[in-house]
């Protein structure tokens, strides 16, 4: 290659050559490329903080002190170029990267510059049309309402809902009742205002977003110019910015003329072209699934063939709702779906939604050894845990007690002294109760400061509810929240697992060591004693959640106070309750004589 280049962003050396009329050619190496092949979950690409990950820094160099960035730059750039090109090579995507993402660069470039062509008029008669509609929705909700409010304020909105109309509630912030999207779907069979409300926000996110949003973007000529990003999605996808030109939607009739606006040159055609199901063909062709392969093969609607087998139905009974469950099965299951996630993206119950997908892996047997097997490789090789039982049964988040009560009062804890129960006993019927009552159910340590002498210390499944800080803690972060006389509730929170935040913590250890190796500091820990840590089922209340064979008769004659729940699929002879506070030994007695089948702590925090 006559005169290679090495840059550290090939992109606005491409668009200045297409604006000259010229080339850039002869590209050999895109620093900010490679570097995204070799990891694609890092922030940021430039020369500097690739060479900090190697442990060097930008060269000292002499210049004016306009070109001395530059200059220092194009110094790092060689030095770094023999780094990423041997890791290239050791890794095999040398060819990934000249053959597919550097020439992918140069089509960018040329997109950005060429822009998308937009009917600026129709455009703005479109954005009447819809302000007309959302008017027209104002008065609809007002008189559904009985009055006058601010729609787009949720405080107000929530007071219209669940204070004026007695709605019921799901989710409660601190700043009062939440009325999100998810919140109000589960609310359209209560009131017809839900569903106004719902289509109100749609236009109104529809003009303010798409059709305002683009109209301040169009330029002299009509056309709008977006940037295209190749490094900042871990998965390899595009992204696209200012505007976002990946983003249009065209789900619903009035959004789908938002394509409408978007106009070839005279002459010539706007073409649409996409993979057809590519990452279910992937995984059949993976999993070697004979019935998947077929029905690729036979040229099947895939998602119509996945619930006739789920459903046990000719092809022609399929009916769309039936079709669309499938499908959510069939994209789910080869990212993991369980049934609680699935149940709430297709609207049925757990039980139905883990019928489906025990359907779906018996239909699809070789897709489902195949996930075992990916399972059991990942296992193997160090990337998930092969006993996850120290999390599951609590033994973790019991050391961590101990180390967190110890380190707030002063003593040692030791974890024969902490109750600790894990999540075993757990049921998908037991989340669904808890879910419609507005809560989550979380694995909890907590510790409980008596007295000087006294503290109450525990690990188990606890409800949380959805207002609460904690409720939204998920994966693998973790959280934890201070109760204080003076300062209140404060929650620190930050990923819990993987060795990058282990390791980060580990070295701030040791850099903290380090720097501030003159200072000693003291823990002042003081010799744990055999009662310190009291029984917390006779000292400590709380309310508790019940589910039992019970009717709510028997339940009333034992407790004076107690709300019911509800769920999908609920049995005649079930009940499920939450408990006034008390004592878990004070709850024991209370359900002397009931046939209990579990019961979960609930917090208050």
């Amino acid at each position: 290659m006559p005169n290679p280049k090495i840059t550290a962003d090939a992109k606005p050396y491409y668009k200045a050559a297409l604006k000259a009329n010229n080339t850039f050619a002869a590209l050999w190496l895109d620093a900010g490329l490679a570097g995204y092949l070799l990891n694609p979950n890092a922030s940021d690409y430039a020369v500097e903080r690739q060479l900090a990950q190697h442990g060097l820094s930008l060269p000292a160099a002499e210049a004016p002190q306009k070109l001395l960035p530059l200059v220092r730059e194009c110094l790092g750039l060689s030095a770094l170029s023999p780094l990423l090109e041997r890791e290239l090579e050791a890794n095999g995507q040398q060819k990934l990267l000249r053959e597919v993402e550097q020439p992918l660069c140069e089509v960018l470039a040329s997109m950005e510059l060429t822009g998308f062509r937009v009917d600026r008029e129709g455009l703005r008669e479109f954005g009447i049309y819809l302000d007309g509609l959302t008017i027209q929705l104002e008065q609809e909700i007002y008189q559904l309402a009985g009055g006058k409010f601010n729609i787009n304020s949720p405080k107000q909105l929530g007071d219209v809902l669940f204070g004026k109309l007695e709605l019921p509630a799901k989710k409660k912030t601190k700043s009062g009742y939440s009325t999100n999207a998810e919140v109000l779907e589960e609310l359209i069979p209560y009131h017809p205002i839900i569903s106004k409300i719902l289509e109100y926000r749609k236009y109104k996110k529809l003009s303010s977003t798409y059709v305002e949003g683009l109209k301040d973007t169009i330029g002299p000529d009509s056309r709008i110019r977006s940037v295209f990003r190749q490094t900042d999605t871990r998965t390899g996808r595009i992204s696209s910015a200012e505007p976002n030109m990946q983003n249009i939607p065209i789900r619903t009739e009035p959004g789908s003329r938002m394509r409408d606006f978007f106009e070839a040159e005279e002459g010539n055609l706007l073409v649409d072209a996409d993979y057809s199901q590519i990452e279910l063909r992937v995984l059949a062709a993976l999993a070697n699934d004979s019935a998947m392969i077929e029905a690729f093969r036979e040229g099947v609607d895939i998602h119509t063939r996945t619930a006739a087998q789920v459903f046990d139905l000719p092809e022609a009974f399929v009916t769309p709702q039936m079709r669309s469950r499938a499908k959510a099965v069939n994209f789910g299951i080869v990212y993991g779906i369980g049934a609680f996630s699935l149940s709430r993206d297709i609207g049925v119950s757990m039980q139905e939604a883990d019928t489906y997908i025990k359907n779906y892996k018996k239909t699809y047997s070789g897709i489902a050894a195949y996930l075992e097997r990916a399972i059991e490789d990942a296992k193997e090789k160090g990337y998930a845990e092969k006993d996850p039982t120290a999390d599951v049964e609590g033994h973790d988040a019991c050391r961590k007690v101990c180390i967190l009560a110890s380190l707030a009062f002063g003593k040692h804890v030791y974890p024969n002294q902490v109750e600790t129960e894990g999540i075993t006993n757990i049921t998908l019927e037991d989340v669904s109760y808890i879910e419609n009552a507005g809560g989550v159910i979380k694995l909890l340590g907590q510790i409980k400061y008596i007295n000087d002498n006294e503290i109450a210390a525990f690990v188990s499944p606890a409800v949380v509810y959805n207002g609460s800080q904690l409720a939204s803690v998920k994966d693998v972060f973790n959280a934890i929240l201070v109760r204080g006389d003076a300062v209140g509730d404060v929650c620190f929170y930050g990923p819990g697992a993987g060795k990058l935040p282990t390791a980060s913590a580990v070295v701030a250890d040791i850099i903290d060591c380090a720097k501030h190796s003159e200072r000693k500091k003291i823990f002042g820990w003081g010799a744990g004693a055999e009662d310190y840590v009291v029984d917390y089922k006779e000292r400590i209340e709380m309310p508790f959640y019940v589910r039992a064979k019970a009717t709510p008769a028997e339940i009333n004659a034992k407790f004076s106070d107690v709300k019911f729940l509800s769920r999908k699929g609920q049995p005649s002879d079930e009940v499920a309750f939450i408990t006034d506070i008390m004592t878990e030994n004070k709850l024991n007695k209370k359900l002397d004589g009931i046939n209990v089948i579990n019961t979960i702590k609930v917090t208050n925090y």
